[in-house]
């Protein structure tokens, strides 16, 4: 009998408190398209089977929709306004706290596990620390 390979659903620590300067939701997103991880964006957990065939690690990314961000922020232009860019996110956070995000990652995790995906916990924020020391580092070797 062959073992299956493992699936992978990482779930990013969000740490509202200390974010490294950047958006961690966003830091996270970063970091999984350096690594070549399937981003699962929220609003699409009704096909996250479909869009995750083939992969075996995925990276879950709580960003709200567009509709969430107009009903959160007045002046949000789903035309021309982007909920990826740092100033919508942080607004949204400021808006609405930890609450929506926490929501929209709860049911991220709820369609991974039920598309058969084990889910790890990663801080992505700490991984984008060490490899801008890392990187640092050997700029200064050089």
């Amino acid at each position: 009998m062959t073992e299956s390979k493992k699936r992978i659903a990482y779930k990013p620590i969000i740490n509202y408190d200390d974010n490294a300067g950047a958006n961690p939701i966003l830091t996270a997103y970063i970091i999984m398209q350096e690594d070549g991880i399937c981003p699962v964006f929220h609003g699409r957990e009704d096909n996250i089977k479909e869009l995750t065939e083939g992969f075996d690690e995925i990276g879950l990314l709580p960003f709200p929709t567009p509709s969430e961000a107009c009903e959160v922020l007045d002046d949000f232009d789903p035309d021309n306004d982007n909920v990826i860019e740092d100033w919508a996110l942080n607004m949204i956070f400021d808006e609405e706290g930890s609450e929506g995000t926490e929501n929209r990652l709860d049911a991220l995790v709820e369609a991974a596990v039920a598309a058969g995906f084990e889910i790890v916990e990663r801080d992505f924020t700490k991984d984008a620390i060490e490899r801008d020391e890392r990187d640092a580092q050997a700029r200064g070797a050089k």
